[in-house]
């Protein structure tokens, strides 16, 4: 797959894409992950779909800065209006989203659902609120925790063993 940025300010999206034809297929990866998880695609015989894999912000190549402040449906509808305005000839999209971009395709969704063909969603975040998700994002002490554990999970690994 070819390689390329959405500027989006001073914020770069990764993405990576193959493919010709007015339907595009935007696949969203989870946590942790970046586009290659939709490599396989690259196996397939897509015929008249052009597939856009894109790196979530703080993910794989995507130059997005300071992660404190949150994405929210503008951001969304920016990252639409700018692969539109790269693939002018697009009509419709539809999406492959894995876990967390199963959460970013829903956010995209809610804004601006007359933009979307068929959807996908594999293994959900987020469709049921669990009280410890709750716990690590709203809860101050949460928020810290969660943190500690990502930057340092070690610990938190050694517990899960006992």
């Amino acid at each position: 797959m070819k390689t390329e940025w959405l500027e989006l300010g001073k914020r770069r999206l990764h993405f990576a894409h193959r493919g010709s034809g007015t339907r595009l297929l935007l696949c969203l990866h989870g946590y942790g992950s970046d586009h290659h998880l939709f490599d396989f695609l690259e196996e397939l015989d897509l015929g008249e779909m052009r597939v856009v894999a894109l790196d979530l912000p703080w993910f794989g190549q995507s130059q997005w800065g300071d992660p404190e402040p949150p994405i929210g449906p503008e951001t969304l509808q920016e990252w639409l209006d700018a692969l539109q305005k790269r693939f002018p000839d697009t009509t419709q999209i539809d999406v492959l989203a894995y876990s967390l971009g199963a959460k970013v395709a829903l956010g995209l969704f809610q804004d601006a659902p007359f933009r979307f063909g068929k959807m996908v969603l594999l293994a959900p975040d987020g469709l049921k609120i669990h009280p410890m998700y709750r716990f690590c994002i709203y809860n101050p002490l949460g928020q810290r925790l969660f943190r500690r554990v990502v930057k340092r999970p070690r610990s938190f690994l050694a517990v899960l063993r006992i």
